[in-house]
């Protein structure tokens, strides 16, 4: 009953529309259209159509609106919990790619002081068939 009551009060400060008329209706007691403002009666009957419809709000589309939330959390955590694993895959491939490029550019050094190494005995070699 207080939350009905809450609600009804914050619907009362978000509804201009209304207190626009009422302000229209009391500066011109006729109104635009010929038009008194509500009785007391009325006034009742709005306000309990207004405090029903916030207990159905609070009863069905509330728990629906719940559960909706629930849903988007779990998917965001999921969505999270997959991003976490796609980063860490990505630096454990990049962390093997390095490892393998390293691997390939010392073999390559060493081959290429292999190639080096040969050319030089080759070099000497001639320079001793030229000598002699």
């Amino acid at each position: 009953a207080a939350q009905a009551q809450h609600l009804e009060q914050q619907a009362g400060a978000q509804a201009p529309v209304v207190r626009q008329s009422d302000a229209s209706v009391q500066a011109d007691p006729e109104g635009a259209a010929g038009e008194a403002q509500p009785s007391a009666e009325e006034r009742q009957r709005l306000r309990r159509d207004f405090r029903e419809h916030c207990q159905v709000l609070q009863t069905e589309v509330l728990p629906e609106l719940r559960v909706c939330r629930e849903d988007l959390s779990n998917s965001i955590k999921a969505v999270e919990a997959r991003i976490a694993e796609l980063r860490h895959r990505c630096s454990e491939a990049e962390r093997e790619g390095n490892e393998e490029f390293e691997s390939l550019r010392a073999h390559l050094k060493s081959v290429e002081s292999l190639k080096a190494a040969v050319l030089c005995r080759e070099r000497d070699v001639r320079a001793k068939l030229i000598d002699e």
